[in-house]
């Protein structure tokens, strides 16, 4: 560790240390888990330039299988794979079409599970590559949710994931599309009804779908949304814990508890409870 940052990496993993103490002693049978890793050639941040770099992309999957990934997870932020919104920045769509679905049969073909993570782009942030603030202003609310949840099912219906996270980071979402509706948990919850029902409708056989949260996210808090989530016919609860620091870790722990149903449910052979049931998992 260099010495500039010491001090930093102690307090750090001091946090982790504290942590684990806490924390159950394992009873010898671990948990069945995906180790999964995300694909940054194709982020959907990344911009224009993305389906240009088709071998990149493939060649970073190809590396990940050969280091163990069992399981890649893809960020997709909305309005990506959104028709009007590729045209409003004169992209071509059937390229973007073509590249994600690509991307997918690739995944297959190594052995992996698919993850989609399914949120918004960035705006005004380091790795936000697209103007995308201009065409966010042009959606009222209604049209908004009606947007993400087509988007959604596009999605769904193109890659056919093993998992597909339809909301993640309120707060973010509200602070990058500019809809404020979607940082309350009545909005937030609205939203999320809007794209299940639309992708639910759409009959993707295999997958499973599910929402969540950062652990940081506040005014609501995490688990206010959380509460409200595990309500609706999802199959897991995906949230974030970063940074480690303050009381994320702590936040964790509580949104697994409001998540999770008998520990002792039957799970299927990747590690989620049966369609019916709710877990947690996060990233």
């Amino acid at each position: 560790m260099p010495s500039t940052f010491q001090d930093l990496y102690t307090e750090l993993d001091n946090y982790l240390i504290n942590f684990n103490a806490t924390l159950p002693a394992p009873n010898g049978t671990p948990y069945p888990t995906l180790m999964t890793a995300a694909i940054r050639a194709a982020d959907g941040n990344t911009g224009p330039q993305m389906v240009s770099g088709e071998t990149g992309m493939l060649l970073q999957l190809s590396a990940l299988k050969a280091m163990g990934v069992q399981a890649i997870m893809v960020e997709i932020g909305f309005p990506m794979l959104y028709e009007p919104f590729l045209t409003s920045q004169s992209q071509t769509y059937s390229d973007y079409e073509n590249y994600y679905s690509q991307l997918a049969t690739t995944v297959r073909q190594l052995g992996m599970k698919l993850i989609i993570e399914n949120d918004t782009l960035l705006v005004g942030k380091v790795g936000g590559n697209w103007d995308v603030a201009p065409f966010y202003a042009t959606l009222n609310w209604e049209q908004y949710q009606q947007a993400r949840a087509q988007t959604a099912v596009t999605i769904a219906q193109l890659m056919q994931p093993d998992y597909l996270v339809l909301l993640e980071e309120p707060n973010t979402e509200a602070n990058d599309s500019g809809q404020t509706n979607a940082s309350t948990v009545s909005g937030s919850v609205s939203l999320l009804s809007t794209i299940l029902a639309a992708v639910q409708q759409a009959g993707v056989p295999n997958m499973q779908v599910g929402a969540g949260s950062g652990t940081a996210q506040t005014n609501p808090s995490a688990l206010s949304f959380i509460q409200q989530y595990v309500t609706l016919p999802l199959n897991f609860i995906d949230f974030h814990i970063y940074p480690i620091n303050n009381e994320n870790l702590a936040i964790a722990l509580q949104i697994a508890s409001s998540s999770s149903r008998d520990p002792t449910q039957s799970l299927n052979p990747v590690g989620l409870p049966s369609a019916s049931s709710r877990m947690w998992a996060m990233n």
